[in-house]
């Protein structure tokens, strides 16, 4: 056998191989799934105070999509860990309008108080 030959045997068995591993590891899932599929997971308990959570809201220089996202955001019934940042790295009009909204919202907005940042 030439070298060449011999190269292109060991490519085609450890691809060969490769595929036989993935084969039996989706037989495999299969498995797990159908061993497990009736038991159903439970909560490990319940929170008597939800923890507050922190938004980042993700903008791309889109003004007329940032103050309802603010807004949203806002508006969740979740107690947030911190304001929304009044600071943006955009040059564009979305930069302007944004921190205003996100400050009128810390100023008066349900879900935030400085009490629940620590």
């Amino acid at each position: 056998m030439t070298p060449f030959e011999t190269l292109t045997l060991a490519t085609y068995f450890f691809v060969l191989v490769i595929l036989a591993v993935y084969g039996w590891h989706r037989y495999y899932l299969v498995y797990l799934y159908m061993k497990n599929k009736d038991r159903q997971p439970a909560p490990a308990g319940s929170f008597d105070v939800l923890p507050p959570v922190t938004v980042q809201l993700p903008i791309y220089n889109e003004m007329y999509v940032a103050d309802r996202l603010i807004d949203a955001a806002s508006a969740s019934d979740r107690r947030l860990s911190r304001p929304f940042p009044s600071k943006s790295g955009s040059n564009f009009e979305s930069a302007a309008a944004s921190p205003e909204r996100a400050s009128a919202w810390a100023r008066t907005g349900p879900s935030w108080s400085p009490a629940s940042a620590s």
